[in-house]
């Protein structure tokens, strides 16, 4: 009989262990994403063009910090093509827009650096990132209220975007000139590969610039283009954004 008990005792502990562990697993989760909103959310800004710009919409950009120790703001070069004589507007946490200089444009790999904001501490870049692993990506899609996404980084891939270069004048560095079959014949057009991440992180436009980070809170990506079929999102890659960032 006192075997008997001890077994008992030790089968109930283990259920009130177990139960344990899956509550703490069960809040773990709504803590690590209060994290990473609070850490990356507080650096992530709303851009949209100025008044006047040639072209209309909005988009996303972050706070970065280069190896300088510089803090810039950090986005995509299409969307820096909603600037105005060299000027983005940036809606801050407080709701006021200021105007901000475009420094830099890198349009083959579509990254685009902006004038930083006081105050920002600016993001770190993740030293490396691995396939399968879980990452995560706050923006402002549809330009709409900020947004928590997350998914898993499938790898490196080729990723074409349409250009609207005439297919005769389709020559230069990553250009490519394609014949796409269509219900109404072929289809010629100009695209530009990308090598990128890919992921299945959902993505909608005005994402676009919108960092991707790891469990930590550091930039493996920057987010530049989805699936017209899935949603998912592809990122401008970690070592291309070490690159560019390398001058400042």
């Amino acid at each position: 009989m006192k075997h008997n008990k001890k077994s008992k005792t030790g089968y109930f502990k283990l259920i009130l262990l177990g139960i344990a562990i899956f509550s703490v697993s069960l809040s773990a989760r709504p803590i690590h994403n209060s994290y990473l909103i609070d850490k990356v959310g507080s650096q992530t800004i709303f851009i949209s063009n100025p008044e006047g710009a040639e072209h209309q919409g909005s988009a996303t950009g972050f706070q970065v910090k280069a190896p300088s120790g510089r803090v810039y703001t950090l986005t995509n070069a299409h969307v820096c093509d909603l600037q105005k004589d060299g000027v983005l507007m940036i809606k801050l946490h407080s709701g006021r827009s200021i105007p901000r200089r475009v420094i830099e444009v890198y349009t083959e790999n579509d990254l685009c650096l902006v004038e930083g904001l006081e105050g920002y501490g600016g993001l770190s870049l993740a030293s490396s990132y691995s396939i399968l692993d879980e990452n995560f990506v706050l923006g402002f899609p549809l330009g709409e209220e900020m947004d928590f996404s997350r998914g898993y980084l499938k790898g490196l891939g080729t990723v074409y975007i349409l250009t609207g270069i005439p297919f005769e004048q389709c020559k230069g560095p990553r250009l490519k000139p394609i014949v796409v079959p269509t219900l109404f014949g072929p289809f010629p057009m100009c695209v530009l590969e990308h090598q990128a991440i890919k992921t299945n992180i959902p993505i909608f436009p005005g994402n676009s610039g919108s960092a991707m980070v790891n469990s930590f809170g550091n930039v493996t990506g920057v987010i530049f283009a989805s699936s017209n079929q899935t949603n998912w999102g592809s990122a401008v890659p970690l070592e291309t954004i070490k690159t560019f960032l390398s001058a400042h």
